[in-house]
């Protein structure tokens, strides 16, 4: 696999990657079994028909299938082998999938900003002290009481203040 790299500004980057012939060939048979498995073409069984059948007939199909799949498993491998801490992938274009087999195409990346961080060791942080009171904990303890409370059917007196009536 050959991957270059071009960094562009704000934090942009452009990756060009070729893929050699081996590997898209290999993927290639497997994509087509795949469809083997459940192409359902006149005279055959499901799963049945023949592969260089099958690859005809769904040429087009296996390609795209077969390019999508490539492109996200290689678009992975080349940040995870050129080190770059990718945020998003921002385009995909000039997917060339050649008569030999070999795919190629470029990918434009957000990256994130490359930055150094500052001696910060040195800042000094007050942390303001806070006290609490016996009414503040009977104020959470009320609160905690009202989230919890069970509704239950009172009968034999008139509606009251803070009842709930249906």
């Amino acid at each position: 696999m050959n991957v270059q790299v071009e960094t562009k500004p704000n934090c942009t980057a452009t990756l060009h990657v070729e893929l050699p012939s081996n590997r898209v060939e290999k993927e290639w048979t497997t994509v087509a079994k795949e469809f083997q498995r459940f192409a359902k073409i006149p005279g055959y069984r499901p799963g049945k028909a023949p592969q260089t059948i099958v690859d005809t007939r769904f040429a087009k199909e296996i390609k795209e299938e077969l390019t999508k799949k490539l492109v996200q498993e290689v678009l992975r491998e080349a940040i995870r082998e050129k080190n770059l801490r990718v945020l998003n992938i921002s385009d995909v274009s000039h997917v060339v999938l050649g008569d030999d087999k070999s795919l190629s195409f470029s990918a434009t990346v957000v990256t994130s900003p490359e930055f150094e961080i500052p001696d910060y060791s040195k800042i000094n942080v007050e942390i303001a002290k806070k006290t609490v009171s016996s009414e503040d904990i009977d104020k959470t303890l009320e609160n905690l009481r009202e989230q919890y409370a069970d509704f239950q059917d009172v009968e034999g007196r008139d509606v009251q203040w803070d009842d709930f009536i249906v």
